[in-house]
């Protein structure tokens, strides 16, 4: 008996059959369809998955910008709020130091001023230093070496203007104080004035003054704030310029802020036989911001400044000074007041 024939299965389409596989992956709801129907509904599928990944993208890519701007944004609120919580201008203060002997910052001529009156002793071994030739010798360091330990303080000469407004003190003493000026606001800062303010005065009371006058003039760059003259105005003091004489912040302002590098201001505080206490005040402008309610106050160390003067009329004095005797040049002392007999030349002026 001759077994059974086989017929073979026919072979599936292939092209059906991975549109089978891809359809159900795609669009499960159009297996089974055939023909251009199947086609189109297929590519509508992949069209509508295409339109609906942009969209998505785009969505999302827009979220991540309004993201980016509204961090952006409050960043720079913040920045805005932190400089607007910075102070205006910081102020650093500080007395210009003559109370160590250093031969290159120690005043050149000075004033040597104690609340007691010198001993018979101290008063020899003070009259028993001379000048010597080159510099002073060192005079100067002996003298301050000598009276230092007593309470001495070293205040320096009043520097000669050619040109001062009227009634402007001379020959008077100087205090030197240094401004540091500066700003960490990003928006322009402008000082516009500085000025004194609360400026009381009494008279210098020191018992004793011991002196080496100025031989001439010497140039001077600071700026001139004249107490006993009662002037509350900062002067130029130096001759370069031809401003000398005149208000410093006539016509110029101290610009701060915007990362720019500080200022420094060096006050020489002018008094004649008066000591007087002070403080200053800065007017001042932020961009940007509304003028503030009132100057910048500004104190040492939170304190007034002091200025002290030479006494018109001290117990004991001293000067220093070379003489031009018949037989040549000679250092000596000259004095007035209760001073011991035979060591000075005694000189009613003083």
């Amino acid at each position: 008996m001759a077994p059974p024939e086989t017929v073979p299965a026919p072979a599936p389409a292939w092209p059906d059959a991975l549109a089978d596989d891809a359809a159900s992956v795609i669009a499960p709801h159009v297996v089974g369809l055939r023909g251009p129907r199947r086609v189109m509904v297929v590519a509508l599928t992949l069209a509508c998955g295409l339109v609906a990944g942009a969209a998505g993208w785009w969505v999302g890519h827009s979220l991540d910008n309004v993201s980016a701007v509204d961090t952006a944004r409050h960043e720079d609120d913040g920045q805005r709020a932190v400089d607007r919580a910075r102070q205006p201008v910081e102020v650093s203060t500080a007395y210009v130091a003559q109370g160590d002997y250093d031969p290159a910052t120690f005043p050149g001529e000075w004033q040597i001023v104690l609340d007691k009156p010198l001993s018979a002793e101290t008063q020899r071994a003070l009259t028993a230093i001379r000048l010597g030739y080159g510099d002073d010798g060192g005079a100067s360091r002996k003298v301050w070496e000598l009276l230092r330990p007593l309470g001495g303080r070293v205040l320096a000469y009043q520097p000669a203007m050619s040109k001062t407004p009227p009634h402007f003190t001379t020959g008077g003493t100087v205090t030197s104080i240094r401004l540091g000026l500066e700003s960490l606001k990003s928006a322009p800062v402008n000082i516009d004035d500085i000025s004194a303010d609360a400026v009381t005065c009494v008279p210098a009371d020191a018992a004793v003054v011991v002196s080496y006058p100025p031989a001439g003039d010497s140039p001077v760059k600071n700026l001139a704030l004249d107490l006993s003259g009662r002037s509350k105005v900062l002067l130029v003091e130096d001759e370069e310029g031809g401003r000398q004489g005149t208000p410093y912040f006539q016509g110029a302002s101290v610009a701060l802020g915007q990362n720019q590098t500080g200022s420094n201001l060096r006050i020489d505080a002018i008094t004649q036989h008066e000591t007087c206490t002070f403080t200053l005040k800065a007017s001042y402008r932020v961009a940007g911001e509304a003028p503030p309610s009132a100057p910048l106050e500004i104190l040492d160390k939170g304190v007034p400044f002091k200025a002290e003067g030479r006494p018109a009329h001290p117990v004991q004095h001293f000067e220093l000074s070379w003489s031009l005797p018949s037989n040549g040049r000679k250092s000596g002392w000259t004095c007035a007041g209760s001073v011991e007999p035979g060591i000075c030349e005694v000189a009613p002026w003083l």
